[in-house]
């Protein structure tokens, strides 16, 4: 069987970075910022999903069927950084007014709550807006997987989504969906692939994300691959990267250039 690697873990520290920018030389403290950060982030998208069920003016309970959306605000991430006793929350969303909210009360209530909740006095909240969302596959999957609980047909909505992802500029975008789709008795997977996606390639920046879709017939998975084009650590390096594809060029047969 194939061994699968996360793409995100494969390029750490060549085009990707870490969710949680800080370090600990104690293992124990270690341990207990990692579980702390998770618990951060869980909190963050409990809060803000009841709050904007509240300000909908709905009485829904938790789980319900009326409101399955988990991700309401279209949040992309949550960057945690930490200096001594201080801890910053960056949310990177696609709808930054409805987690600001009107003169910034919801993020100062957000904050005041995760204080309280978290014991923690030094936090500092700040919200960014994600210029391209679809550009964004963990936006992407969750789009589909909102379609897919609409009973919207799976081809449709991974075509459209995939059609819009490269008309906004990326090089490739691949698109699966596993379970029963459309309420089939067995449960197959079915992708669409535009463009190129190298995920062999370290220098390739790809952006990967897995959604769930909770319908009638059981959960369906979405995973979503995009490839944005090559990343290089210096202009040199890009110089003779593009020297070597001249050459490649070059040497080919003329008929197949």
């Amino acid at each position: 069987m194939g061994q699968k690697v996360h793409p995100k873990a494969l390029r750490l520290g060549i085009n990707k970075y870490w969710d949680s920018i800080w370090f600990f030389p104690r293992k124990k403290e270690y341990q207990q910022a990692v579980i702390e950060d998770n618990n951060i982030r869980k909190f963050i998208f409990k809060e803000i999903r009841k709050s904007i069920i509240q300000r909908m003016g709905m009485k829904v309970k938790e789980g319900s069927a009326k409101f399955k959306d988990p991700n309401p605000a279209s949040i992309e991430k949550i960057v945690i950084k930490r200096r001594s006793t201080s801890v910053y929350i960056t949310i990177y969303t696609s709808k930054p007014a409805v987690i600001i909210g009107k003169k910034g009360s919801e993020i100062e209530n957000l904050k005041s709550k995760i204080q309280k909740e978290f014991g923690k006095q030094d936090i500092f909240v700040e919200v960014k807006e994600v210029e391209h969302p679809d550009l964004s596959a963990k936006l992407v999957a969750h789009n589909i997987a909102r379609q897919l609980e609409q009973r919207v047909s799976f081809r449709r909505a991974m075509r459209s989504a995939a059609i819009r992802v490269m008309r906004v500029g990326a090089q490739g975008i691949r698109i699966e969906v596993s379970g029963r789709l459309d309420g089939a008795e067995l449960a197959r997977t079915e992708r669409v692939i535009l463009g190129k996606v190298p995920l062999q390639t370290l220098t390739a920046d790809i952006d990967y994300a897995l959604d769930e879709a909770m319908t009638k017939w059981g959960v369906i998975g979405i995973k979503v691959w995009i490839y944005k084009g090559l990343t290089f650590k210096d202009e040199e390096t890009k110089k003779q990267f593009e020297v070597l594809e001249k050459l490649k060029l070059a040497g080919m047969p003329k008929d197949l250039v």
